[in-house]
C-alpha cells in the first residue's frame, strides 16, 4: 500500500535524523515507537537513561494523514527506543547492548500487509 510505503520512508528518514543529530552534538537522540500508536517520536535523551520519557519529544511523526497506519514492531509487539549515543554514535535498542537488530513494523487495517524498517545496530544500516 502507498500509505505503508510512505510510513516506512518517513520513519527511515526520522531514524537518519536522530543519527545525524547525535553525530554533531553531545546529546543522545532516539526514535520511540509504541505498538498500537499511529505516530513515532524523535526524542532527545536528556537524562541519559536510553529510553523515551515525557518531556523529551522533539518531533512527533504521524505515520499517515488518516491515522490508519499503526506501529506493530518486531519482535513481539514491543516498544522500541532506538537511541544513538554520541560521538560515534553507539546504537542501543531499549538500552540493551545485546540487541543487534530491530524492525519497526507498521500495519494498515484495510490492506492486511505490513511494512518494515530494519535497523542494524552494528553497522547503523537502515533499510
Amino acid at each position: 500500500s502507498t500509505a505503508l510505503r510512505h510510513a516506512g520512508e518517513k520513519v527511515s528518514g526520522l531514524i537518519q535524523d536522530a543519527l545525524a543529530r547525535s553525530q554533531v552534538g553531545t546529546s543522545a537522540y532516539g526514535v520511540h515507537a509504541e505498538p498500537g500508536q499511529s505516530s513515532v517520536i524523535l526524542f532527545i535523551d536528556s537524562d541519559n537513561d536510553l529510553q523515551f520519557d515525557a518531556g523529551e519529544g522533539v518531533e512527533t511523526l504521524q505515520l499517515d494523514a488518516r491515522g490508519e497506519v499503526t506501529v506493530r514492531n518486531d519482535p513481539g509487539d514491543m516498544v522500541i527506543d532506538a537511541v544513538f549515543i554520541p560521538p560515534t554514535p553507539t546504537i542501543r535498542i531499549n538500552g540493551d547492548p545485546g540487541i543487534t537488530q530491530t524492525s519497526f513494523v507498521f500495519t494498515h487495517p484495510r490492506v492486511g500487509t505490513a511494512q518494515s524498517v530494519n535497523l542494524n545496530v552494528v553497522s547503523g544500516r537502515v533499510d
